[in-house]
């Protein structure tokens, strides 16, 4: 059969209208598509890098902050106690009163919270002399422990003649240690007893 050529132009038409409609269909918008969808995936992966980039800037200056309060807490916390051990702590106070007085009693109590810290009395009844119990307070102020004195009484102890004895002075001494702020008084693996610490007899000094 012979078509006549209005027939083949509208052949070709039809054929150029059904090729483009396929192009467009199979071809076209599933690549518009996937166009789309990559450009929305990258304009969402800016968004996050620059989120990220953000939070990093934060943190960096968080860090800082951090390290400038860590320096700032030690300095604060310079001379305080880590943990609050009575038996070393009864050691340190032989230490900064040897030959300086008598002792007669001495109480150490547990520790209790102030606000960041935590903080422990030893109460002292001793008997000494005036100088004696200077160099004494003098040990405490220069020690290596930090603590604060609450409380200081005495009286002159009764003589018998009328030169003072060596020992002259009854004297009650409350001193305050200081704790960075601990949750028990031991940690978890503390056990004296075994010798943990490098200490086979608590009441001697390393």
């Amino acid at each position: 059969m012979k078509l006549t050529k209005r027939e083949i132009i509208l052949l070709v038409i039809v054929l150029v209208l059904g090729s483009t409609f396929l192009f467009v269909k199979y071809v076209y918008s599933p690549l518009d598509k996937d166009i789309k969808k990559l450009k929305d995936e990258y304009e969402q992966l800016v968004e996050e890098e620059a989120k990220v980039k953000l939070l990093d800037e934060k943190i960096k200056i968080l860090k800082d902050e951090l390290l400038e309060i860590e320096n700032s807490s030690n300095e604060a916390y310079e001379g305080m106690l880590d943990i609050w051990d009575q038996a070393a702590n009864l050691v340190y106070m032989e230490k900064v009163t040897k030959n300086l007085c008598d002792k007669v009693v001495i109480n150490s109590y547990t520790p209790v919270d102030v606000g960041n810290l935590r903080s422990a009395d030893v109460n002292l009844d001793i008997v000494t002399n005036y100088d004696n119990l200077q160099k004494i307070l003098k040990n405490l102020e220069e020690g290596q422990h930090y603590c604060t004195i609450e409380n200081i009484s005495m009286d002159v102890r009764s003589r018998d003649s009328e030169d003072w004895p060596p020992l002259e002075l009854n004297v009650n001494l409350t001193v305050r240690f200081y704790v960075k702020g601990q949750d028990t008084d031991y940690p978890d693996n503390y056990d004296f007893m075994k010798g943990k610490f490098n200490k086979k007899n608590i009441f001697q000094e390393k």
